[in-house]
């Protein structure tokens, strides 16, 4: 059954916001900036999902962010670069800094990967923090990256870090009903040691970029971790004897069939 624009947005409870493409350089809330749809950016926010919907006016790729309800207070700001083009949409607390991003215009390719390389580097920068924190030995440390398209042209993907204890192995290799290669299986860990990746910004800096470049730039996310926890933190952790490292890259998308 076919809906109206007007029914389909009350059925979905959502609202929808404008937000001019062009504008004067600088930072600004959104708040009524345009009223027409022409030359801007079509929002749609679910307030019942928290969830913010567009289509990317450079790349036609259809961006999804869900929020956190503590987040929904935040307010939306454009950012306009000096040739007045919006640059990034961010939702915002009171202090105005930088927040939750939702949009991002690059100027080309080149940009997209400077920025996905930025953003693993402060990755890499917190997960190292993280693991150089904990006052434990390390028996297994794995290093698992996924990336997959469904069906509907969405990523499917994660960078995870798992590490193991030494009690913890002990514990798999006692089990009778666990195979002996099981203390090499990253899930048969407890996922209280477990470290997750900010997923939802990479699938922003991603999803502003041209599709066909999608996994490239995931790679360089994925191998730049990697690269910082093998050179910086492996060697200065407290590790058994018959520590491993190791590395899992999971990739699908490329698939023929």
């Amino acid at each position: 059954m076919y809906y109206s624009d007007e029914v389909f947005k009350e059925f979905m409870f959502c609202d929808e916001i404008l937000v001019p493409l062009c504008y004067m350089p600088g930072k600004f809330e959104i708040n009524n900036m345009c009223d027409t749809d022409e030359n801007a950016l079509k929002i749609l926010y679910s307030y019942r999902s928290n969830m913010y919907t567009y289509d990317h006016p450079l790349t036609g790729q259809q961006v999804i962010k869900h929020i956190k309800t503590e987040d929904s207070e935040f307010r939306l700001f454009a950012t306009y670069n000096e040739d007045s083009k919006l640059k990034y949409l961010e939702l915002c607390g009171d202090d105005y800094k930088p927040g939750l991003l939702l949009f991002i215009g690059y100027e080309n390719i080149k940009e997209a990967k400077a920025a996905v390389f930025d953003f693993a580097k402060h990755s890499g920068k917190m997960i190292s923090q993280t693991l150089l924190q904990r006052n434990e030995k390390f028996a297994r440390l794995f290093l698992e990256s996924y990336y997959d398209v469904d069906l509907f042209g969405f990523e499917i993907m994660y960078y995870d870090v798992q590490s193991g204890a030494p009690e913890d192995m002990h514990m798999l290799l006692e089990n009778p009903e666990k195979h002996h290669k099981a203390i090499d299986n990253d899930y048969n860990y407890p996922l209280n040691n477990r470290i997750f990746c900010d997923v939802g910004t990479l699938e922003i800096l991603l999803r502003c970029a041209p599709k066909e470049v999608s996994e490239e730039l995931f790679e360089i996310y994925s191998s730049t971790i990697t690269g910082i926890i093998k050179s910086k933190v492996v060697d200065k952790l407290d590790k058994t004897d018959d520590f491993k490292l190791i590395v899992t890259n999971s990739r699908y998308a490329s698939r023929d069939n």
